[in-house]
């Protein structure tokens, strides 16, 4: 799946440069390089700025998949990057999206919040994804 994202950043300040930096490394680590990133410098678009309905910088937006997602700040908090543009389930994914079983077949789908459910075998439901999620926080 490739990923559309959009970066809007003004001019070339601090906070623009550490946005810059941390969608690399989101896209490199996380989203393992499927994506296409467009940075729009307001200063010089501001037009796009008022389409888009952007009120403050840096703003990341995901256009693709759907549904469309934004998010504000220099994108250094990676779990609150991801649930903010809706891809948490992403985090949990290896880069070719499906668990196989030692016999090379696949072997269930992963967990996602639209799905409700996940394939394969076990299943989750919704609140099982929670609860796995509230456990992880609680061990924190």
């Amino acid at each position: 799946m490739r990923y559309v994202l959009r970066l809007y950043i003004t001019g070339n300040t601090l906070a623009s440069q550490h946005a810059v930096g941390n969608l690399a490394v989101l896209c490199r680590e996380v989203l393992h390089d499927q994506c296409d990133v467009e940075i729009i410098d307001i200063l010089e678009n501001p037009q796009l700025a008022e389409e888009e309905k952007i009120l403050a910088t840096p703003t990341l937006v995901k256009c693709k998949p759907a549904p469309v997602r934004k998010v504000v700040g220099d994108l250094s908090l990676r779990e609150r990057v991801l649930f903010g543009l809706g891809l948490m389930d992403v985090l949990a994914r290896p880069p070719g999206g499906v668990l196989k079983s030692a016999f090379g077949s696949p072997a269930g789908k992963w967990w996602t919040s639209d799905a409700g459910t996940a394939g394969g075998e076990q299943g989750a439901s919704r609140d099982e994804g929670t609860n796995n999620k509230n456990r992880r926080d609680e061990q924190s």
